[in-house]
């Protein structure tokens, strides 16, 4: 390949030939930028270091509608991407998240909202999921207009022959009402990626041609919804066939959500990610006290049941390692709620998330509880694992009745500060 770009360029770039090598071997494109910065290749003041999204970090609302509903596009290994954790069916939480590698299934999906994908998505192991749940991101060109992610969608911008759309769209949604691979809740999710997709208030500018599709979008899905056969397929499709509930239902809040494109995306200074690169304000995280509850809740719950365990069966060790998650769990709410991200959201060190709560709400008893902890090997390989000890030792030979005492004690301390933080009860 090295040679061919050479002879392509016709012998001016035979000096750099090994820099061409390097360059050809970069697997991403934060690889590749790298290392034409490295090498002196780039302007700093023309490109400005590219600041990434924190893995596992919620989207801000308004962020929101920088991702593609398209559900049928192609991700490649590094990308960064929106994902969708499953709660209320209408209150979703979006998280960043990195495409890992597509997981090669026995057969290539025909559409590619059925494809796998490994994605981190902030926590210790990485997660497969389908296309379904995960969000391309568009870009921003400089003129503050939306432009499509560089990728393979299902519908490319040269396509525009509009009965070849409505029937791929019938096609593709043919496929996905009658996929019994997808669980319910995905399949109402794949639907509502298609509608919020050709929903007018989210094609401003395009709206003659999107309202067109749009209707056609709704008389399918009342179709499939009767049980009512296509009258005719150019593509050649069969249909399957059955009745299914429909989601006319959720039309009214689908509807509120596409209006809610046309509030956020007049904002200045919105359009932040812009030629590839990405300016911090694009993810910057905003205090979210939501959240923060909710990993307090979790924290309350983690502390109940370590109390439980110095009764029955009186697992000393599971006590312990309960308090750190109890601990944990209450330090990072408190972070969420302050300023939006608990950093190193993966990690476990209980006296460094102490250490950022007490730099924002200056009680410094948060530290010293949590060292307590720490020395008394409340921490979450401790209390699991037999290889942290040698000999013949397990964790259920190290753990007493008066460290676990001890160790509810000092989880208790932080939970009552936390709660404090919050606004909440104990």
């Amino acid at each position: 390949m090295t040679k061919g770009v050479c002879k392509v360029l016709q012998g001016i770039a035979d000096d750099i030939q090994l820099t061409i090598h390097q360059l050809v071997r970069k697997k991403t494109p934060d690889a590749i930028y790298s290392f034409l910065k490295k090498e002196g290749y780039l302007d700093s003041s023309e490109f400005p270091d590219i600041q990434v999204p924190n893995v596992g970090s919620t989207i801000p609302q308004d962020k929101i509608i920088l991702l593609d509903q398209d559900p049928n596009y192609y991700f490649r290994s590094g990308e960064y991407v929106g994902y969708v954790l499953d709660g209320d069916a209408e209150e979703l939480i979006y998280i960043y998240a990195k495409i890992v590698r597509e997981i090669k299934l026995h057969d290539s999906p025909q559409y590619r909202y059925r494809a796998m994908y490994e994605i981190d998505i902030g926590k210790d192991e990485n997660i497969v999921t389908s296309s379904v749940d995960i969000y391309k991101i568009k870009r921003v060109n400089k003129s503050h207009s939306l432009v499509p992610y560089e990728g393979v969608s299902s519908e490319s911008p040269m396509k525009r022959d509009l009965a070849d759309v409505l029937d791929e769209l019938s096609d593709l949604l043919e496929a996905i009402w009658f996929d019994s691979s997808l669980s319910q809740e995905q399949r109402r999710r794949a639907i509502k990626r298609l509608y919020l997709k050709w929903h007018p208030d989210k094609n401003p500018g395009d709206e003659e041609f999107v309202t067109e599709v749009f209707k056609h979008l709704k008389s399918e899905l009342e179709r499939l919804e009767q049980g009512r056969p296509r009258k005719k397929s150019r593509s050649g499709a069969r249909w399957s066939g059955g009745r299914q509930a429909g989601y006319s239902g959720f039309y009214r809040s689908w509807d509120e959500e596409a209006n809610t494109y046309q509030r956020y995306s007049h904002g200045d200074g919105f359009f932040t990610y812009t030629d590839g690169h990405s300016s911090s304000s694009w993810y910057t995280p905003r205090p979210n006290s939501t959240e923060g509850k909710r990993w307090f809740r979790q924290a309350k719950a983690d502390l109940r049941a370590a109390t439980k365990d110095l009764s029955g069966d009186r697992s000393f060790e599971w006590a312990c390692f309960k308090c750190q998650q109890a601990t944990e769990k209450a330090l990072k709410g408190g972070l969420y709620a302050l300023n939006g991200c608990a950093s190193k959201s993966r990690g476990h060190s209980i006296v460094e998330y102490a250490s950022q709560l007490s730099n924002h709400c200056g009680t410094s008893d948060l530290v010293t509880q949590a060292v307590f902890l720490v020395n008394l090997k409340c921490d979450h390989l401790y209390t699991r694992y037999p290889d942290m000890y040698g000999g013949s030792r397990i964790p259920n030979d190290v753990y007493t009745l008066e460290t676990a005492q001890k160790a509810i004690e000092h989880a208790t301390n932080i939970l009552k500060i936390v709660a404090g933080l919050l606004g909440e009860k104990m």
